[in-house]
């Protein structure tokens, strides 16, 4: 069983006491190229997550598989193509039971198959123009799922395009088509209002003496694709924009970068659509320009708002009626190089954050880049660490999890009696099982007193004599 390092300092029977929480930041690789983004998928349909990273510069493009085995990441080269690389995605794009990779190179939308000898293209299907961004999804509502890409203008005032990719009669054909401003970038198939209708998102930038960037929002009818929505209030907007429940409450909502040209001011935006409009909340005005992640790093069953770019990662998180802040330094003694501090700006386009569980364990990380580096954050207790089982304790389980009514707690034993006790996140003892003598209890979230204890991380603790063995648990109502 793996080591889990938690911050516990035992004062005896009754007097735990445990400290906060602590981010660590590890550097997961370098690589020779500039990485523009990066996701975590099971793309080998293993049942593995892995690492999946574009890199490149304005003449190659490569997409790398980063698979943690070990305690060391170990890179492959999925594909390596002689243009440049203008977005990435894994779907179930031929509506089966087969995850592929879909990347677009020049004019080209390209599809790879992981098979046991390797990966291998196994489609394309090329536009009679350069495509920009790609997104997959149920972009009409229904439940077959397309892939979207935009064609940005040859020039200014011309518009673009959002294009519409789906398989059909075992190729993948053009199935829409319509025009947005001259720059664009699909960048989310949600339910943005909140209602029932599936709509798609596009960041855009303006063609006229404005020139914002924003995003527009469309809805396909029987009658085509129309345009219900422009979400640009702010004078420039960056992008790239996510789309998530960044508060926690069950509200969609739209999270991406600013910039004040006027006030020279860099920050993050929020939009909500509410009372018929979408309307703004600035999160901070504080930093640079970088790239916004939407998820619950902490695992805790809540989402915090991460905004990573050159100096550091930033974490914002909803606490009743404000945002807190937190920043996550990298490790101490790094310095960034000459090198790392070149002006890259052409990357923040693209998605250089992302939340996931890239180690196949049950935690959460954050992973994000500047220029060439790869780091990843995770959040997690310091301190004594969780004991391996000896042959004291044959096992020691607790399923499922994270759980939201019950928690069944299983163990196997040489000795008997064992004890066990809940803890919440600050140390605090809340549930009691004593001198228990079955192999297997069922603990339905409740305290002592029998109150439902709210979501949040808890540890659950198995004593055997003197042995102590934790597992960390989340609850999610």
């Amino acid at each position: 069983m793996k080591k889990i390092i938690f911050l516990m300092l035992f004062a005896g029977e009754m007097g735990n006491v445990w400290s906060g929480w602590e981010w660590q930041v590890e550097e997961v690789t370098t690589f020779d190229h500039i990485v523009y983004a990066m996701t975590v998928e099971d793309g080998r349909n293993d049942t593995v997550n892995r690492l999946y990273i574009w890199c490149g510069n304005d003449s190659i493009g490569i997409i790398k598989e980063l698979t943690y085995s070990n305690g060391v990441w170990q890179s492959v080269n999925v594909c390596s193509l002689s243009s440049p690389i203008r977005g990435m995605t894994f779907a179930k794009g031929r509506r089966d039971d087969t995850t592929r990779l879909y990347v677009v190179a020049d004019s080209t939308l390209l599809e790879f198959t992981y098979y046991p000898d390797g990966w291998k293209l196994t489609s394309s299907v090329k536009y009679t123009a350069q495509l920009q961004g790609l997104l997959a999804g149920p972009g009409r509502g229904d439940d077959t799922l397309r892939i979207y890409c935009g064609v940005p203008t040859p020039s200014a005032p011309q518009p673009g395009k959002i294009i519409e990719f789906t398989w059909e009669e075992d190729k993948w054909q053009i199935t829409s088509e319509f025009e947005v401003w001259y720059f664009n970038y699909p960048v989310a198939i949600a339910k943005g209002r909140n209602d029932d209708t599936t709509r798609l998102y596009c960041a855009v930038l303006e063609g006229s003496s404005k020139h914002y960037h924003g995003m527009e929002e469309w809805v396909y009818s029987e009658n085509g694709w129309k345009k219900t929505s422009e979400i640009c209030e702010y004078y420039v907007l960056g992008f790239p924009w996510m789309m998530g429940d960044g508060r926690s409450d069950g509200i969609i909502r739209i999270y991406g970068t600013y910039t004040d040209i006027i006030e020279n001011i860099y920050g993050i935006i929020e939009y909500t659509y509410s009372e018929g409009k979408w309307k703004y909340e600035v999160i901070d005005d504080l930093f640079s320009y970088g790239c916004v992640a939407v998820g619950d790093g902490r695992n805790d069953g809540k989402n915090s708002i991460f905004f990573s770019n050159w100096k550091s990662l930033y974490e914002y998180r909803w606490e009743e009626d404000h945002w807190e802040f937190t920043q996550i330094n990298l490790p101490e003694g790094f310095i960034f190089s000459e090198e790392d501090l070149l002006d890259s700006k052409t990357y923040h386009t693209y998605r250089n954050g992302v939340i996931g569980r890239g180690r196949n364990d049950d935690t959460n990380r954050v992973y994000y880049t500047y220029n060439k580096r790869v780091w990843e954050a995770t959040y997690r207790f310091l301190g004594i660490e969780e004991e391996k089982e000896d042959k004291k304790v044959l096992s020691f389980l607790v399923y499922p999890n994270p759980f939201r009514d019950m928690l069944v707690i299983s163990w196997k034993s040489e000795k008997e009696p064992v004890k066990i006790e809940i803890y919440n996140a600050a140390g605090e003892k809340v549930k009691g099982f004593k001198e228990v003598l079955k192999e297997r209890i069922i603990w339905k979230g409740k305290d002592d007193k029998g109150n439902f204890l709210p979501s949040g991380v808890y540890f659950c603790q198995l004593q055997v004599g003197n042995k102590k063995y934790t597992k960390k648990i989340i609850l999610q109502r």
